[in-house]
């Protein structure tokens, strides 16, 4: 029983248990300058012969990053990298494993595999459908998207994506989502979705897209390319953009959806915009956003409102 309970392998949380005890001990080793053993350990931390053996079975065990990793366990990993690239930087470029799981307060399995993580992610190329994720999730990403972006002041320059992730004290897998995302915005205006905009008959694209990502394509850029390709104007209105208190707000869950519409649409009311705002430009326009669905956006609220407050003018929605 005592050679079994040895040798059987260790669970999840066993190893989370087992290395808060290799931990201490290690640390114990570095201060004293000696070796980890079995006599250390029951002498000096008073453990009895099964554990103490178990501690030097696991300090002995082999952890591999599997090829294939579930979701949870990439988000687990992504915040230890975050930790592991700030210490990397700023106290030990080539810390051991020992040393990361004393000073980063990391289990052994987690302290054997980031190294292997932070590599396959910053080679391994990232394909994902931003369009199919949670509005939560992908405001999580847009967030340090922009963040990379202001970084960056609209010039791409040579940091590694270790880099983006220390500077914006995050996970690499999220550095790698985010300069994902900014690639995925800027197709946003590829040339079929432009053409399609023309065979609509559309003349005006109305752009209330306060998202950075987005911006990242150049005004200037986009309405030379909207004006060549489909003789389409763009105009720029960031009055119909949400407010950024009302934004932060709704993305910390301080408001939900139905409190976040009545506060847009207030903003937008409010507006002194409508004074002197010519209402042809809303014949034939095409309000530009990146949700893919209008059923939360403010796409949708502003079109709505557009319809009920010019209602002789016969405006009609078409999503698209």
């Amino acid at each position: 029983n005592s050679e079994f309970l040895i040798n059987k392998d260790f669970s999840s949380e066993e190893i989370n248990n087992v290395s808060k005890l290799l931990s201490k001990a290690l640390k114990y080793c570095q201060n004293n300058e000696v070796e980890l053993s079995r006599n250390l350990l029951i002498s000096n931390f008073d453990l009895d012969l099964i554990t103490s053996l178990r501690v030097i079975a696991l300090y002995g065990k082999k952890f591999m990053l599997p090829e294939q990793i579930s979701k949870k366990e990439t988000k687990s990993l992504d915040q230890i990298s975050r930790s592991t690239i700030k210490y990397i930087k700023e106290v030990n470029e080539s810390p051991t494993v020992d040393e990361l799981m004393i000073n980063l307060d990391l289990n052994i399995r987690d302290a054997s595999v980031i190294y292997a993580f932070i590599n396959k992610i910053s080679a391994d190329s990232l394909t994902e459908n931003f369009e199919k994720l949670s509005e939560k999730e992908l405001l999580s990403i847009d967030s340090i998207s922009c963040d990379i972006l202001k970084i960056e002041n609209g010039k791409r320059k040579n940091n590694t994506l270790i880099d983006y992730a220390y500077q914006l004290n995050t996970g690499i897998y999220s550095a790698k989502r985010a300069l994902s995302y900014i690639s995925w915005c800027e197709k946003f205006y590829d040339i079929t979705y432009i053409e399609n905009l023309s065979a609509n008959y559309k003349k005006t694209i109305i752009h209330e897209k306060i998202k950075a990502a987005l911006k990242y394509t150049k005004e200037n850029d986009l309405k030379y390319f909207l004006r060549k390709v489909a003789n389409i104007d763009y105009i720029y209105f960031e009055e119909f953009a949400p407010d950024q208190t009302l934004l932060k707000k709704y993305r910390a869950k301080e408001v939900n959806w139905t409190q976040y519409e009545e506060e847009y649409l207030n903003h937008i009311k409010k507006s002194n915009i409508w004074k002197d705002l010519d209402i042809n430009i809303f014949q034939n326009a095409c309000l530009l956003c990146s949700e893919s669905s209008p059923k939360k956006c403010h796409r949708r609220l502003l079109a709505e409102f557009i319809v009920n407050k010019y209602k002789g003018e016969s405006f009609q929605i078409l999503h698209l």
